[in-house]
């Protein structure tokens, strides 16, 4: 699935489970955020693609442009709601997991994102 449909799907379900307008476009806007980060870095367009390192690859870069701890938990909570639909509407395998560890090099994050890959997961096409 493209990762643009999997936004716009995961904003129509924000909608009927009746979330707020402003909750839906700050999820759609920081998920675009990582869309974009996604194909620039790693020619990702596909939700199928993703890996956690490449998260984690961007909550690094976000942690190294300095961005308050408030920010990137927020980063971290909006892509662990988005995650967790894919995974649980099948759109995503089992093995993109997501568990609640204290990262090592974001101090401020309450979750990690985690799976079975770890190593080679972030490779450049």
């Amino acid at each position: 699935m493209l990762f643009q449909d999997a936004i716009l799907e995961f904003g129509f379900d924000c909608k009927v489970r009746k979330l707020s307008p402003k909750s839906i476009n700050n999820y759609q806007k920081q998920l675009r955020y990582l869309q974009n980060y996604l194909e620039q870095e790693y020619r990702i367009k596909n939700v199928e693609q993703v890996r956690t390192a490449h998260i984690k690859m961007f909550l690094a870069m976000m942690d190294d442009k300095q961005r308050k701890p408030r920010y990137i938990n927020d980063l971290l909570k909006a892509f662990k709601t988005f995650f967790n639909y894919l995974k649980r509407e099948g759109h995503i395998q089992d093995r993109f997991c997501l568990t609640d560890q204290q990262p090592q090099r974001l101090q401020s994050a309450s979750i990690l994102l985690s799976c079975e890959r770890q190593e080679g997961d972030c490779q450049s096409p």
